[in-house]
């Protein structure tokens, strides 16, 4: 697995290519409608707690321990869901 770490520009240029962009609010948003972007627990995310973007889609993970740990399970099983 790769790590890659930015800083808020190169955030906010990631968030970019995928229609996303941090509202005035601090969370993440879809750059068109305003409306914000979901994790996969139904949680919204602020630009700050932006951990990944997970290949291949739009799934946004938190920089908190129980969202990095199930998506490290996740890629762990071969991507399958438990």
């Amino acid at each position: 697995m790769r790590t890659i770490v930015f800083n808020e520009d190169a955030r906010d240029f990631v968030l970019s290519v995928f229609g996303k962009k941090v509202g005035n609010d601090g969370y993440i948003i879809e750059d068109v409608s305003g409306s914000r972007v979901i994790t996969p627990d139904d949680n919204f995310i602020k630009g700050d707690d932006l951990a990944a973007v997970v290949p291949g889609s739009e799934v946004f993970v938190t920089n908190d321990m129980p969202s990095l740990l199930k998506y490290a399970n996740k890629e762990m099983a071969g991507g399958k869901t438990a």
